[in-house]
């Protein structure tokens, strides 16, 4: 493989922005940083280059009505992964069917972390692993315990003894865990030593030592809390010192409380046994709450995002697709804006999507544009770093040190659609 050379007006590399640099791709792995000129090879010129961006928060999980056809969207899915710049996930509860199924896609595709997800009793997911007892934690983790499990994700009836046993038995076998909890408060979870929090809505859960019977009745609890109550406070004090990352994913909340069809083409595509995406006015299970409480609800998650982060919380970027009306892809982009809305800068929304990530994920070999790590790499034909919106101008996604040319466009063009998904589809 020749080396490519990547010229950029301005680089973030994970840590900092730099002006006119040259970077050296060989065989797959960055080789040098430098100053344009230092190097010779396949040159592309960029005004902005990033490390790849790292979904933190996320299910690969079309659905087809037969196996071939999930397989082929399933290759579709990591296309729109791949021209959103997106070039590692953190699967965080799917089939282990699907995660091995992952394997046999011969078409380019993001790194995946996966997880398996313990659940008790009245599991929400069928792909739940339901445990009782410190045994079943046991068994559970010692079998599962194999090189495409990275992640163990706690889910929402865990209670606060067994999650002690969950996050032990992982530690254990060097396998982080990561909490979507309700039975458990977010308090009780850190003291564990929790690798991560998802979902920032879930924080008010036991804030004052009441446990949420659903996500409905916690939007509902948003809209009258205080951000700047005395429990609100403890709370940010306790997690800034924790060290524990918190992945807010404030997509997947915003969608749920104001759903938008702005991605419906791709939706239909890469779900096409859903038929809320055919539907002229989209709803949730929470658009029945009042719009006022809605709003007062967002409002409030988005400022204790920017409390969160202004307190040294350490935020991780993630966007739950594929709930309802959160596109593959394109919601980090979504994601990485409302952080900037909430008071992040564009350069610490990057951050949070890169090097930060990384560091949760335990490499340094991604995230960053340095010497001696993989060449996944995003090109943008416009400053991101001065205006987040700008994070869908991208030319060029780079894998493994291959350039994949990115045609949004493209996902959508009856040839790629012949090629993914099946006849009676098109």
């Amino acid at each position: 493989m020749p080396n490519l050379v990547i010229n950029t007006e301005r680089l973030f590399d994970g840590d900092t922005l730099k002006d006119n640099v040259s970077v050296l791709i060989t065989n797959g792995i960055i080789a040098k940083v430098g100053k344009k000129g230092d190097f010779k090879g396949k040159i592309i010129n960029t005004k902005f280059l990033s490390p790849g961006l790292v979904d933190m928060h996320m299910h690969l999980t079309p659905y087809g009505s037969t196996y071939a056809d999930t397989i082929n969207l399933f290759s579709y899915f990591n296309k729109l992964l791949i021209y959103n710049g997106i070039t590692t996930v953190r699967d965080v509860g799917n089939s282990l069917n699907n995660i091995y199924n992952l394997k046999y896609i011969k078409d380019p595709k993001p790194r995946i972390f996966p997880s398996i997800l313990l659940d008790g009793d009245k599991p929400l997911w069928g792909m739940s692993f339901i445990v009782k007892n410190e045994r079943q934690v046991k068994e559970v983790i010692n079998n599962y315990n194999i090189s495409e499990i990275k992640w163990v994700k706690a889910y929402q009836n865990i209670k606060p003894k067994l999650l002690k046993s969950i996050i032990r038995e992982a530690h254990s076998k060097k396998l982080k865990v990561a909490g979507d909890l309700l039975a458990t408060g977010p308090e009780e979870a850190v003291r564990m030593q929790i690798d991560t929090l998802e979902h920032i809505t879930r924080l008010i859960n036991k804030i004052d030592g009441k446990t949420m019977a659903s996500q409905k009745e916690i939007y509902e609890k948003w809209a009258k809390t205080d951000i700047n109550s005395r429990d609100i406070d403890r709370l940010v004090k306790y997690l800034s010192k924790s060290g524990t990352a918190l992945c807010p994913t404030l997509i997947v909340a915003k969608m749920g409380l104001f759903p938008s069809m702005e991605y419906r083409r791709y939706l239909q595509v890469i779900f096409p046994l859903n038929k809320s995406y055919k539907q002229a006015n989209p709803k949730t299970r929470f658009t029945k709450i009042n719009k006022n409480i809605r709003e007062t609800a967002f409002e409030n998650i988005l400022k204790l995002t920017g409390k969160l982060h202004r307190e040294g919380v350490k935020l991780i970027v993630g966007s739950d697709s594929s709930n309802p009306f959160v596109a593959p892809g394109f919601s980090l982009h979504q994601e990485l804006k409302l952080l900037v809305e909430a008071g992040l800068t564009p350069t610490e929304a990057l951050r949070a999507a890169t090097s930060e990530a990384a560091k949760v994920l335990g490499t340094d070999k991604i995230g960053y544009i340095k010497p001696g790590a993989k060449a996944d790499m995003v090109l943008f034909s416009e400053f991101v770093d001065s205006d987040i919106n700008k994070i869908d101008k991208i030319t060029y996604t780079i894998l493994n040190g291959k350039p994949i040319k990115v045609d949004l466009k493209d996902l959508l063009s009856k040839p790629t659609l012949m090629k993914f998904l099946p006849k009676k589809t098109l």
